[in-house]
Order: structure tokens, then C-alpha cells, then sequence
């Protein structure tokens, strides 16, 4: 396994914050905080050819949810 992968699992991947729920799709892990705001996309792999319509779809979840994304 290469460093960065190792950094990826550990450090983005695998990681908890307390007070915060955990979701992940494909290419990305977000952290959902709706009480306190302030949520966020804390990794993403993404396709160049998909990012913008990740990154679109993205922008409508969190807008749908009413979260404040950092």
C-alpha cells in the first residue's frame, strides 16, 4: 500500500468526529452536523469526467437538506 492510500484510510477514510454523522458515496466521505451546522466533504476521488456533476449533485444535497457546507 502506498503512503498516500494509507494517509487516505486513515486520515479521510476511517475517520470519526464526534457529534457528526458519517456518510459516504461513491468517491467521497462527507460529515453531517445539522444541528450545530457547519458540515463537510472531508474526501472525494472523483472521475474528471463526473467531478462537475458530483460536485452539482453535491451542492443539491446539501441545499435539499438545508446544511451549511464549509
Amino acid at each position: 500500500m502506498s503512503v498516500i492510500d494509507a494517509f487516505d484510510r486513515d486520515l479521510r477514510l476511517n475517520l470519526t468526529y464526534p457529534h457528526m454523522r458519517k456518510e459516504t458515496a461513491p468517491g467521497l466521505v462527507r460529515f453531517i452536523r445539522p444541528k450545530l451546522g457547519h458540515s463537510f466533504i472531508l474526501y472525494a476521488r472523483l472521475d474528471p469526467a463526473e467531478a462537475d456533476a458530483v460536485i452539482d449533485a453535491e451542492i443539491a444535497y446539501f441545499t435539499a437538506n438545508d446544511l451549511v457546507l464549509d
